[in-house]
């Protein structure tokens, strides 16, 4: 698989939060857990969840990976160790972990759609289409319609990706995450109006933050209305980080294709909110 971390969207479920480690293996060997040992895998997996909560994904890794090693054959340590490597940016490692999972329990519809998140960050919508349809077939979870939606919009199947948008909506009615990528795919679409109404809504949530807000941004400005784009953005950043989002936003319009554009805009040339 080639390695492209472009993936659509501001909201997408992988979020990343320190720096990149490498392409990791699944670590067999413990330093001190005993296989089989129940209580140690808890204690380790608990100790993983407090340092990743904490920010630290390298040391939660670390403990996911003993954890592992202490019971080879439970789900629950590789889901978590899929999840803090891609929180590390390590997606490589990540869709090892989910793979790790599904050859323990073929149908675990977490271990799906991580599998479908991480091959999304590399640059394989494609790919990531079938695990995204098992976890709905099996879990009807909706943060697998907002996946599926990313991978239908990067690849330019914006009509299709809108109506898994819908679907998770119909589900879970006022997410943001959904709310906000639905927004993206219609801008992305040609329909401007729309996408602005749903951004909008969106941004006016008494839980919306900074990145929604930014998202409303972006879709002004994709739509020409420079004015009211610079004016939301002004709302949570500095003047600097304003003008360098309206320039990257600027050249967002140039690209035509629209799949390109999507990547782009979850791309590394991407600006970033906050500091």
């Amino acid at each position: 698989m080639r390695i492209n971390r472009s993936s659509f969207g501001l909201l997408v479920a992988v979020a990343l939060g320190v720096g990149v480690v490498g392409c990791a293996a699944i670590d067999e060997t413990s330093q001190s857990d005993a296989p089989g040992s129940t209580e140690s895998t808890e204690t380790l997996i608990r100790m993983g969840d407090y340092t990743l909560a904490r920010g630290d994904a390298l040391t939660a890794i670390a403990f996911y990976q003993r954890a592992h090693a202490a019971q080879p054959d439970v789900p629950a340590p590789l889901l978590r160790l899929g999840s803090a490597l891609a929180r590390a940016g390590d997606f490589p490692g990540s869709a090892n972990a989910y793979e790790a999972t599904l050859a323990i329990d073929p149908l675990n519809a977490e271990a799906h759609r991580g599998l479908g998140n991480a091959l999304v960050a590399m640059g394989e919508p494609e790919a990531a289409l079938p695990h995204f349809e098992t976890a709905l077939s099996v879990s009807d979870d909706h943060r697998a319609y907002n996946s599926s939606g990313v991978a239908l919009d990067l690849l330019g199947r914006h009509e299709d990706a809108q109506f898994y948008y819908r679907e998770g909506l119909r589900k879970v009615p006022g997410d943001l995450s959904l709310q906000s990528n639905l927004a993206l795919s219609l801008s992305l679409d040609g329909d401007h109006e729309q996408a602005i109404a749903v951004a909008r809504q969106t941004a006016a949530s008494p839980q919306a933050t900074a990145r929604h807000r930014q998202n409303l941004a972006m879709i002004l400005a994709l739509a020409g209305r420079t004015n009211d784009a610079e004016a939301v953005a002004r709302q949570d950043l500095p003047e600097e980080r304003v003008q360098q989002n309206l320039q990257f936003w600027a050249q967002l319009r140039g690209i035509e294709d629209s799949g390109a554009r999507a990547a782009a805009i979850g791309g590394t040339g991407a600006p970033t909110i906050g500091s």
